[in-house]
């Protein structure tokens, strides 16, 4: 769909008066989610530390509705969900932070995507906490592809070696911002590369925890 039409398709009926997760036209709350849908969220406990993290941290369980709705943020260029999903991240108090960057896309897959939203939920996370942002922190060196259906040793085979740190993160403790934490093969991949450029501390906070 072009670029008009989606605007004329929101003028004429505006997503705001959907639920995120559901999608059934109502007229949610603040939190943009309908009553039954804000009863049956379910916040995530932490996920234990993958190697190489000094501490994970996730927001919402990944249960069906809030799959869908990451899957409009990442593939329907939604990215007002951004603001959605970062309301539940929060950086725990005894996490201490110097900088936070984004779980880096590969540069042909963000060409196609034109967005990645790691780095947009990224940016609100570092404007709520008032903290530093970069994305150039870490770059993703190697095409992996899909992560979503491969097994757990498949997975970290997968990013094994696909991320380089900038000089720049000697001494830091970085914050990495990511939109679904599985298995952590992605994470523990991006946060050996830090730590191998010299960053002191790496934690890493995800929109949603999914089952491995």
């Amino acid at each position: 769909m072009s670029s008009f039409l989606s605007k004329v398709f929101e003028f004429i009926s505006p997503s705001y008066v959907a639920c995120y997760l559901c999608a059934e036209e109502s007229v949610p709350g603040a939190d943009n989610l309908c009553d039954r849908c804000r009863n049956e969220l379910m916040l995530c406990i932490a996920p234990p530390p993958a190697p190489y993290l000094d501490g994970c941290a996730a927001g919402l369980v990944y249960t069906d509705p809030v799959r869908r709705a990451m899957h409009r943020f990442k593939y329907h260029d939604r990215r007002e969900y951004a603001d959605f999903f970062a309301q539940y991240m929060a950086v725990p108090v005894e996490w201490e932070v110097d900088i936070i960057a984004p779980v880096p896309l590969h540069y042909l897959k963000e060409l196609f995507r034109t967005y990645n939203q790691s780095e947009t939920l990224a940016k609100r996370i570092s404007a709520a906490y008032k903290l530093p942002y970069c994305r150039d922190l870490i770059e993703r060196v190697r095409y992996t592809g899909s992560q979503t259906h491969r097994s757990p040793k498949e997975r970290a085979k997968n990013v094994r070696g696909a991320f380089k740190a900038a000089p720049e993160v000697k001494g830091l403790s970085v914050l990495l911002i990511d939109d679904v934490f599985t298995t952590g093969a992605t994470l523990s991949a991006c946060a050996k590369a830090l730590k191998s450029a010299g960053a002191l501390r790496v934690y890493s906070l995800c929109a949603c925890r999914a089952e491995s």
